[in-house]
């Protein structure tokens, strides 16, 4: 059987060319093992999970019953406020009401206190073109709402068109009459009051007042209706003026959408100003 050579460092030959102050019973020794046993202490504390004190932005170490596997989410105290990244204050008349515009799940969104909104009539859902809540978000001094990020009203928007000498093609005008007509038949059998604007992806939706103060839905929407009627590619037969009286009546109008879908299809307002 082959046999390992043991050469000189082995067995007694060995021990006599350590060093005596390496030996385990030598003070040195015991030295070395106490200065890695608090090392390792160290690293250990360094590898305790951590959190961030957002008072004051210090990392703090879990205590040892409130750690989590790499595998489970963060802790945050509040899951949806963690993921809103707000951006800037609006008021009045930039906005229907003062808040945050904000991001959330990659989408503009404003946020109002609803301590604003109480009694506010957008609480009911009404479908499409009458602005509702989307949800309520969390925050340390209470609760906001997030709605529809709303860019500018209607009459607004018409005006600059006008000022800027680039009147609204027929598909334009079908798609804000239209919206006009669906959002009036939504409250039908209601009165809100407020104003009609449009959404960041221009669509027209009425936005109820906080505090009723404005015209109700249909005399909103028949006014607008009329202006349209000024525009060039318009004429008598679209019976936009009979329209708006239907709207300001609260009269059935699903009629006067077939007639206007007949006369051109409908097409995405052009919102960056035009030159």
């Amino acid at each position: 059987i082959w046999e390992k050579n043991p050469g000189r460092f082995s067995g007694a030959a060995l021990r006599a060319a350590i060093p005596s102050s390496l030996l385990p019973e030598s003070p040195v020794f015991r030295a070395m093992i106490r200065c890695l046993a608090r090392r390792a202490s160290s690293t250990a504390r360094s590898l305790r999970p951590v959190t961030t004190d957002r008072r004051k932005g210090w990392p703090q170490c879990l205590p040892p019953g409130q750690r989590r596997s790499m595998t489970e989410p963060p802790l945050i105290d509040d899951p949806l406020a963690g993921a809103v990244v707000r951006m800037r204050r609006v008021t009045q008349p930039e906005a229907p009401f003062a808040g945050w515009l904000a991001r959330v799940d990659e989408t503009v969104v404003q946020l109002v206190d609803t301590a604003d909104l109480r009694g506010w009539p957008g609480w009911r859902s009404r479908g499409d073109h009458v602005l509702g809540v989307q949800d309520v978000l969390r925050t340390s001094s209470g609760h906001e709402a997030v709605l529809p990020w709303c860019i500018e009203r209607v009459d607004t928007f018409l005006a600059r068109r006008e000022e800027g000498g680039a009147d609204l093609g027929a598909g334009e005008v079908i798609t804000i009459a239209v919206s006009l007509i669906r959002g009036c038949g939504t409250a039908r059998g209601e009165t809100p009051r407020g104003d009609w604007w449009l959404t960041q992806d221009g669509t027209p939706t009425f936005v109820c007042a906080a505090d009723g103060a404005a015209d109700p839905i249909g005399e909103a929407a028949g006014s607008l209706v009329d202006r349209l009627s000024e525009i060039s590619s318009v004429d008598g037969s679209w019976r936009l003026r009979e329209i708006a009286r239907m709207l300001r009546d609260g009269r059935d109008a699903a009629e006067a959408e077939a007639h206007l879908f007949a006369i051109a299809s409908p097409e995405p307002l052009v919102l960056t100003p035009l030159t």
